[in-house]
């Protein structure tokens, strides 16, 4: 589990959160969501860790307290971007989720190719990686940190911002989808989207934010209701269909 308690984050001046309470379940995908500036990328960090705050925990253990590669064997971050200009093939890139075990080369090389073929890269693993789409770019980027935790799903962590975003459609489902199986083994997925009815199909749990606080926290049919949606985002939202088939239609 990771905990955070009554966190505040200032930065240059400006309040980016405040009295920010959460708790990241394993076996649960958390989404969180809000508008441009809410502050979600910045909870993200303070979760990983990257950006230092007191009363962040992993597990037991004050986060700032375990050492960054411990940290990484049992968490595993997904930035908002992730800029490589280094002519590494795609196979390479991936294999970077494995620089902080002690694994062997061969073991490497075999988690590698699970997380491959689980998301279907193999066509672009010997493709230079500045070559390939933004959305390939993306996808390789997730094989990479997945091939960090593949060996130890149960009890890691996944920190994901915006992981869909550069995706297609059809990409962004099967995204999803792999994340919601690896929260069946056990991991705890974080993931910051914008897609309200991405959030809603696929997340168990909400946090709704607004202004560096979480403004709602609940199942998605609570944390997404239409009035919350209409007062965080200020647009005009309706919600149809059945519970369980439910989309959010803005306008």
């Amino acid at each position: 589990m990771i905990r955070l308690k009554d966190i505040m984050v200032v930065l240059d001046g400006s309040v980016i959160l405040s009295g920010v309470h959460l708790d990241v379940v394993n076996g649960e995908m958390l989404g969180i969501v809000g508008p441009n500036g809410a502050g979600k990328s910045t909870l993200l960090r303070v979760a990983s860790g990257e950006l230092a705050a007191p009363g962040v925990f992993l597990d037991d253990d004050r986060v700032s307290d375990v050492p960054v590669q411990e940290r990484a064997l049992r968490l595993a971050v997904l930035s908002q971007s992730s800029r490589l200009d280094f002519p590494f093939t795609a196979h390479e890139v991936i294999l970077m989720g494995r620089i902080p075990h002690p694994s062997s080369q061969a073991v490497n090389l075999q988690l590698a190719s699970g997380v491959i073929e689980e998301l279907g890269l193999a066509a672009l693993t010997q493709r230079v990686y500045t070559t390939l789409s933004g959305g390939e770019q993306q996808r390789v980027q997730l094989a990479r940190v997945l091939v960090q935790i593949w060996d130890r799903l149960d009890g890691a962590h996944l920190l994901l911002d915006e992981p869909t975003g550069p995706l297609d459609l059809k990409h962004q489902h099967t995204t999803l989808g792999l994340l919601a199986r690896l929260r069946d083994r056990g991991v705890g997925v974080v993931v910051i989207l914008h897609d309200i009815n991405l959030a809603y199909r696929y997340c168990d749990r909400i946090a709704l934010m607004q202004g560096g606080r979480i403004v709602a926290e609940g199942p998605p049919a609570e944390a997404l209701s239409d009035h919350l949606l209409e007062r965080v985002f200020d647009v005009k939202v309706t919600t149809v269909g059945e519970p369980g088939q439910r989309s959010i239609i803005v306008g």
